[in-house]
């Protein structure tokens, strides 16, 4: 939601999946379908640490991989990582019926992050 130098490419792709987000539910409303996004920070993940390791390799990431971590941790209001579970925690009661009026919505997990 928010842009920052070097991730232009990330920001304008999560851009578009909200505007995506928002003509599926506006559109699949009459027909009971209901579409949310759920939009996390910093996921402490398998996929995440590979990225990571990629932005090290090129170059983009001068310190090391723990240091980094910790750095990227620090800037999170309640100075931690969010954990996979935590995501799928919120992702799951989406699925369920009794959630059907959620629709066309942007569920941050960024433990009180702007990112």
């Amino acid at each position: 939601m928010i842009g920052d130098t070097g991730y232009a490419a990330y920001c304008a792709a999560k851009s578009g999946l909200l505007g995506l987000t928002g003509c599926v539910a506006f559109e699949g409303a009459p027909h009971g379908v209901t579409c949310n996004a759920i939009s996390p920070s910093n996921v402490l993940s398998d996929q995440g640490l590979i990225s990571l390791r990629q932005e090290i390799a090129m170059g983009c990431i001068t310190v090391r991989l723990e240091t980094h971590l910790a750095r990227l941790a620090e800037d999170v209001p309640q100075k931690r990582w969010i954990q996979a579970e935590e995501v799928a925690a919120v992702a799951l009661p989406l699925c369920r019926d009794e959630a059907r009026g959620l629709t066309m919505e942007n569920v941050r997990i960024a433990g009180g992050s702007l990112w």
